[in-house]
């Protein structure tokens, strides 16, 4: 009689809770993709190759250019009828990591290399991988020749790509790391887990940082009509309205600005600092012992060299 109880409780558990958890997992995998985040490789019905770019466009990708190659691991997403509208097609085309495209190696280390202004920046082997690029390809150069490039900050993980680390999938975004809330969240979107680059916990935190969680809620928004509703308003009374200013609540921020070095896109083109040389190895004269970056200076008209705070190292 126990026996037939007992049994007769588990039912009535397993039959009220089962519902509810179908209904969620139901719900989460049943969500609303009016757009996808900055980096994601689309498709459309003609087969025609996009990639999502700043808000609110998509920008055309041609298969037989160096910055496909980028992709040559992902497998586009269909582009819907509706998100074809919510992100407006670019007359630009894309170019990825625009001028950094020689590899080049030294003693067993390697960097991206602009081979106009004689610059470097120290590349990781994980994100080789993730450009699509073959170590094995790179040129060669002596301790003298390396010298001649100066050295900036470290060439970043491409935006767009999809990373798995200690079970968590995550999004690569403008060199941070935004964890998805659930992987059912990540197919529903399109996003295919097994083609993730895998990181390892300490990679992950060597390569960049992690940012908000990207939920459902951020596949539903729809750039075009969240511009349209507003572009009759002047938030920030420059005379500008969106999308055209990419800033709306900044009046020095506006198609037209001057460009100055302080980490913004000062003129809404979006490039950032442009013209500054930010980033690269230099000497502190004040602390030439110690390791210096150029940075932008406190008036934000210049770029100037400064050394690490000697208590980081």
């Amino acid at each position: 009689m126990r026996y037939i109880i007992a049994c007769l409780c588990l039912v009535l558990v397993v039959a009220c809770a089962s519902p509810a958890g179908a209904e969620t997992a139901s719900a989460e995998a049943r969500i609303s993709v009016r757009s996808h985040p900055y980096g994601t490789l689309l498709q459309d019905r003609d087969g025609h190759l996009w990639v999502a770019g700043s808000w609110p466009t998509r920008v055309p990708l041609d298969p037989a250019s160096p910055a496909a190659q980028r992709f040559r691991r992902q497998t586009p997403i269909m582009l819907t009828d509706d998100e074809a509208t919510c992100l407006r097609p670019s007359d630009a085309t894309w170019v990825g990591r625009e001028e950094w495209i020689a590899l080049v190696q030294s003693s067993g280390a390697y960097w991206y290399a602009d081979e106009i202004q004689r610059a470097r920046r120290p590349a990781h082997l994980r994100v080789m991988e993730a450009w699509g690029d073959d170590p094995s390809t790179a040129r060669t150069l002596t301790f003298e020749e390396l010298a001649q490039y100066r050295e900036g900050i470290a060439m970043p993980v491409p935006s767009g790509t999809l990373i798995q680390s200690d079970g968590r999938l995550f999004y690569a975004l403008d060199n941070a790391f935004r964890p998805f809330v659930s992987e059912a969240v990540a197919r529903s979107a399109g996003y295919r887990p097994e083609e993730a680059l895998r990181l390892s916990s300490a990679e992950l935190a060597q390569l960049g940082r992690v940012g908000a969680v990207l939920t459902a809620e951020d596949f539903a928004r729809c750039p075009t009509e969240e511009a349209l509703a507003r572009q009759t308003e002047d938030w920030d009374g420059d005379g500008v309205h969106l999308p055209q200013d990419c800033d709306d609540h900044n009046p020095a921020i506006r198609p037209g600005a001057e460009e100055l070095c302080d980490e913004r896109d000062n003129d809404c083109d979006d490039e950032t600092d442009e013209g500054f040389d930010t980033g690269l190895s230099c000497t502190d004269p004040r602390a030439p012992d110690r390791p210096a970056r150029t940075v932008c200076a406190p008036d934000g008209r210049r770029a100037v060299c400064e050394a690490e705070d000697e208590n980081a190292w």
